[in-house]
């Protein structure tokens, strides 16, 4: 969606926005660690729009980032190699648990 209201900034949405503006956008990029800066599997590509100078951050450190350098089809590409694991964590907590279940509180 992000991609989309980018790309929209500069074509049917060209005339509303002032020439300086500054538009952020908040990215739900992984942050397996959760301890910010440290696995680096929040890594994502950024592209200065004037220079085309590429730069890679680490997302988890702040998900609020200048729409305009967020590589944004990198981005998607990141999040389905994530898909793979969220789902083999899925399948073996399910399994861990129907051998094991929770006491009732």
């Amino acid at each position: 969606m992000m991609a989309a209201i980018k790309a929209a900034r500069f074509t049917v949405l060209d005339s509303y926005p002032k020439d300086d503006h500054v538009a952020i956008a908040s990215i739900n990029s992984p942050m397996p660690c959760m301890m910010k800066e440290v696995c680096a599997q929040c890594l994502q590509r950024h592209v200065d729009p004037k220079t085309g100078k590429e730069t890679i951050i680490f997302t988890c450190f702040n998900q609020d980032q200048h729409m305009d350098r967020v590589d944004f089809p990198s981005l998607s590409a990141r999040l389905r190699q994530n898909t793979v694991k969220e789902k083999l964590a899925g399948l073996w907590l399910d399994k861990l648990l129907s051998e094991n279940p929770l006491p009732h509180l």
